[in-house]
């Protein structure tokens, strides 16, 4: 539907760049935000079908000094466009060419696809040309995105290829790393836990069991080094309890949690859906261990629809944090 409905706004950016005149008519009707949109949108094929069309247009403002191409914040790369786009073997794509024109982007998001392990050539020749590019850059917080986390693992999704990400994301100078039911691998980590500006990890969906040896069950968050962790003071976990295949074991997590992570200094938990009823005490179980055993750092947790929060429970979680906000009420340590 997006492919039609909106290409209206690239007609009119391209009015734009006719004369004064125009300009002033046309910006006067352009929604900004639906139009730079267009630059993410990935059609059923992952085609990306607006982006070349929008990269000539972002050129053309860049070169008239116009400022639409300031307006382009956030960019995903899904290398499977670059095999899309591919004609000549170093031919700039749309995506070089808009990292070269738009110097305000904040948000790099990058796609994980196990099938691109059977490309690593086409991956290193795209990733070299995106490398020397995006350096300047000012991207503050990178998105990795499984594209099929129903029939992947989170680890598995990059196994075999995340390793060709590491000289480009050595570049980025992030504070924020957002996994999307991806867990990458240790090259990544490590490439990412030498970035000093890096302090805050957002995790959606991305806890769970993995396989292990019999009689041991270990989860995705042991595949995290407690090398990164030990960077982690901002900890983010959203996760939507109806739609996980199995019982999310809340205290084992929390527990797991507790030990791993370093020094923490703000914690924030929101659930989807509703547990079964016997369930909810794990839950005030778990966020109870890991404030007692972070106290020493932990100053802030916001939790949201969390179940089994009961005033008894908030009472005890201001004995070892200074803040705490449930949904939308506020609560403060130091104040009766």
């Amino acid at each position: 539907m997006a492919a039609r409905k909106d290409t209206w706004q690239l007609d009119l950016l391209s009015a734009a760049m006719v004369c004064r005149s125009w300009y002033f008519v046309s910006i006067s009707l352009i929604k900004t935000d639906e139009l730079f949109d267009l630059v993410n949108f990935a059609g059923a094929q992952r085609a990306y079908p607006h982006r070349r069309r929008l990269a000539g247009l972002l050129e053309e403002s860049k070169r008239c000094g116009l400022g639409f191409h300031r307006l382009v914040h956030k960019l995903v790369i899904d290398l499977i466009s670059f095999q899309k786009e591919m004609v000549l073997a170093r031919a700039p794509s749309s995506v070089h060419r808009l990292v070269t024109s738009c110097p305000s982007l904040q948000r790099l998001e990058i796609v994980y696809d196990a099938k691109f392990a059977s490309m690593p050539c086409l991956i290193v020749d795209r990733l070299g040309l995106l490398t020397d590019l995006i350096g300047h850059g000012a991207i503050d917080r990178l998105d990795l995105v499984s594209h099929d986390p129903v029939r992947r693992c989170p680890c598995c999704a990059g196994r075999g290829w995340d390793h060709l990400l590491c000289g480009l994301l050595e570049r980025l100078p992030i504070r924020t790393l957002a996994l999307h039911q991806v867990i990458p691998s240790q090259a990544v980590f490590d490439t990412l836990s030498r970035n000093a500006e890096l302090h805050h990890l957002v995790l959606h969906r991305s806890i769970q069991d993995m396989p292990g040896k019999p009689g041991r069950s270990t989860t995705s968050l042991t595949r995290i080094p407690r090398s990164f962790f030990d960077r982690i003071d901002t900890l983010d976990i959203y996760e939507d309890l109806e739609d996980a295949a199995v019982e999310w074991p809340a205290l084992r997590y929390f527990s797991e949690m507790a030990d791993r992570l370093g020094p923490l200094q703000s914690f924030t938990f929101e659930c989807t859906g509703n547990p079964a009823k016997e369930k909810e005490p794990e839950y005030a179980q778990g966020l109870l261990l890991l404030a007692e055993q972070r106290s020493k750092t932990l100053r802030r947790m916001t939790l949201r629809n969390v179940p089994g929060i009961t005033s008894k429970i908030v009472k005890l979680l201001l004995g070892h944090i200074d803040h705490l906000q449930v949904d939308s009420v506020q609560y403060d340590a130091y104040i009766n």
